[in-house]
C-alpha cells in the first residue's frame, strides 16, 4: 500500500480553493462536525469548521469505535443538529465511514430529517465499486464530498517495482545493527511511529 501524507496537501492553494467551494455548498446544510481524533483528520476538520463558520464547540472529535462513549451533551448535540458532517483525511476502502454510520445508528443518533454528509481530504479508492460503496455509506453521491481524488495502484509484493529496493535497504539497516527499519514508499518518521515502537518493545522486552 502506498501511503500519502495528506498534511502536505492541506496547505496547498488548490486544496484550499476546493475546500472553500465545498464549504459554500454545505454551509446551509451543516451545523455539526464529527471527525476521528488523529492529527491529519483534526487539522482538516478545523479547516472545515472555519470555512463553514461553525463555532469550536460544534466540532466533535471521536473515533468511530468510541461513539458509544460520547457524553450526554455530545449525543444531544448530534440529535439536535440539522445536518452532521463526518470529516476524515483519507478514504481508501470506506470502512471507517461505514463504521461511523453503523455506530450512529446503533446509538440512535440518526434520523431521516437529519442528513449525514461525508467530507474527505483525499479520496483514493482503488476501484469504482469501492467508491460506490463509500457513496452508499453516505446514502447518495450528493452526500459524499472529496476535496481531492487520486488513483494509485495497490501492488502486491510480487508486482511492486520498488519493493526489492526497499527490502535491500531494510536488510542493510538491520545489518548495521538497527533494531527496527521502516523501509517503504513515502515513509516518514512519525507515520507508523506508535505501531513501530510497540513492535520494537515487544521484540526487545
Amino acid at each position: 500500500m502506498i501511503h500519502v501524507d495528506i498534511s502536505k496537501i492541506l496547505t496547498s492553494r488548490r486544496f484550499q480553493q476546493r475546500l472553500r467551494v465545498a464549504a459554500a455548498q454545505l454551509r446551509s446544510k451543516i451545523d455539526l462536525i464529527l471527525a476521528p481524533n488523529h492529527f491529519a483528520a483534526r487539522e482538516l476538520a478545523e479547516q472545515v469548521r472555519k470555512a463553514l463558520g461553525i463555532t469550536g464547540e460544534r466540532l466533535l472529535l471521536a473515533d468511530d469505535t468510541a461513539l458509544q462513549y460520547l457524553g450526554t451533551q455530545a449525543k444531544q448535540a448530534i440529535k439536535k443538529s440539522k445536518g452532521l458532517l463526518i470529516v476524515d483525511d483519507v478514504v481508501i476502502t470506506g470502512d471507517r465511514f461505514w463504521s461511523y454510520r453503523n455506530a450512529l445508528e446503533r446509538a440512535g443518533l440518526t434520523a431521516p430529517q437529519r442528513p449525514v454528509h461525508f467530507l474527505v481530504g483525499l479520496e483514493r479508492t482503488p476501484t469504482k465499486e469501492t467508491l460506490q460503496g463509500v457513496c452508499d455509506a453516505a446514502h447518495s453521491v450528493e452526500h459524499f464530498h472529496p476535496i481531492e481524488s487520486l488513483t494509485l495502484p495497490n501492488w502486491g509484493d510480487d508486482e511492486c517495482p520498488w519493493c526489492w529496493e526497499f527490502a535491500q535497504l531494510k536488510k542493510q539497516g538491520e545489518g548495521r545493527g538497527f533494531l527496527l527499519v521502516a523501509a517503504s514508499p513515502l515513509t516518514r518518521s512519525s507515520y507508523h511511529a506508535g505501531e513501530d515502537f510497540e513492535r520494537l518493545r515487544a521484540a526487545n522486552p
